[in-house]
């Protein structure tokens, strides 16, 4: 066991100098700095919470841009996306860190593919990380789930697109296109490229800190994402191990599609 372990390190780990030098130069040091770095995981969370869940701020939305309620939810979701998750860190770092255009793709972890990390090990971890889960979508993410839909403000509302699937996945091809893209891209460049180095200052829980505060950002779907606070570990801890955001698009992408065709197979189709 013990020769085993070191072995697997360097199976999954790969080492980046870039990466590295990136974290420790531009990570936050005030006090100030790193509080609101903290926050910034979750400002964009609490921005469509309270203009989708909050009722009264929803209503006022309607009215106010005169949209259909799940155009009006869909144009929300697509400005976090593509204007905060994927505009505003590019932004932030050229005007507010001075870092030039040119090294902003490889401070986001993206001037290097990871073949490995992208084919052989993406799909080994995939497996063994569905494998692993299982038990915890049937025995602890369910009770969650039902005991987060009872509290009153962390039910998501009945006109929510998040409600069901079908409401959800009814947009034209196109516009859906693009709401799933900017998802597992958007994500992943603001919480893993971005933020991920940002609160580097953690340490040793730059991981747990980052995975958790991910899935506590989705505010307006707190029943569906909340109990996912552990999976989402895996998000980070890739990130750690690979340094390429190629690899974790990639992977939230497998999640997105097939672990969660496999994890609602087995609980609700041929797993009961």
């Amino acid at each position: 066991m013990l020769t085993f372990a070191p072995s697997l390190r360097r199976l999954l780990r790969r080492s980046d100098a870039r990466y590295d030098y990136y974290a420790a130069q531009y990570q936050a040091r005030t006090p100030a700095a790193r509080a609101w770095y903290l926050a910034f995981y979750l400002l964009p969370g609490l921005l469509v919470y309270a203009a989708i869940n909050v009722a009264p701020v929803y209503a006022a939305g309607l009215r106010l841009t005169g949209l259909a309620g799940p155009v009006y939810q869909y144009a929300w979701l697509i400005g976090i996306t593509y204007g905060w998750h994927l505009l505003l860190p590019v932004l932030v770092l050229r005007y507010a860190d001075g870092l030039p255009w040119r090294d902003i793709p490889d401070f986001l972890g993206l001037r290097r593919p990871d073949w490995a990390g992208c084919t052989w090990l993406l799909l080994l971890v995939f497996v063994v990380f569905t494998l692993l889960t299982l038990p915890y979508m049937r025995y602890v993410q369910q009770p969650l789930y039902q005991w987060l839909d009872q509290v009153p403000a962390f039910r998501i509302p009945a006109y929510s697109i998040f409600k069901s699937a079908e409401a959800l996945y009814g947009f034209p091809p196109v516009w859906l296109a693009l709401l799933l893209i900017g998802n597992f891209v958007g994500e992943e460049v603001y919480f893993r490229g971005y933020l991920q180095k940002k609160s580097a200052f953690l340490g040793r829980w730059n991981v747990p800190v980052n995975g958790v505060l991910f899935a506590v950002y989705h505010f307006f779907q707190i029943p569906q994402t909340w109990p996912l606070v552990v999976p989402t570990l895996i998000f980070p801890l890739l990130m750690h191990w690979r340094k390429s955001l190629y690899v974790v698009i990639l992977f939230h992408l497998l999640i997105n599609l097939g672990w969660s065709a496999v994890v609602q197979w087995a609980l609700y189709g041929g797993g009961q």
